[in-house]
């Protein structure tokens, strides 16, 4: 992990529709040191697509909407490479499988341990 940039320079982009949630999760990683771009939608990360600067993507699978899977899969399909975490409270076998198909580079089931998220994120993230 020596290569990744420093984690105050680690940028995540969370699509969480759960403010509560999201504002755990910001406070979490930024006491890791990692930023975080706040979305409530699958739809408002897509319309801020083009200036967002993450290293990594946090999607909810349960989305308003588009699913985090279906945006995952949206966004394999525009030819977007970032890393995808994504997270959900309900652990069912099917949507494990499907992420990994899609190739997300982890899966979290709520509550997760915050130092095991931060480091699969600084993980999912390639070297410069």
């Amino acid at each position: 992990m020596d290569d990744l940039p420093p984690p105050a320079t680690l940028r995540v982009a969370l699509v969480e529709d759960d403010a509560g949630v999201a504002a755990g999760m910001e406070r979490v990683l930024a006491l890791l040191q990692i930023a975080v771009e706040k979305f409530a939608s699958a739809e408002d990360l897509l319309d801020g697509l083009a200036r967002i600067e993450a290293h990594c993507c946090v999607f909810d699978v349960h989305l308003p909407e588009m699913t985090g899977l279906e945006l995952l899969h949206e966004l394999r399909a525009r030819g977007w490479r970032l890393p995808v975490i994504l997270i959900t409270a309900d652990d069912e076998p099917e949507i494990r499988a499907a992420a990994e198909r899609e190739g997300a580079a982890a899966f979290f089931v709520k509550p997760f341990d915050s130092r095991a998220f931060a480091y699969a994120i600084r993980a999912a993230v390639p070297a410069p």
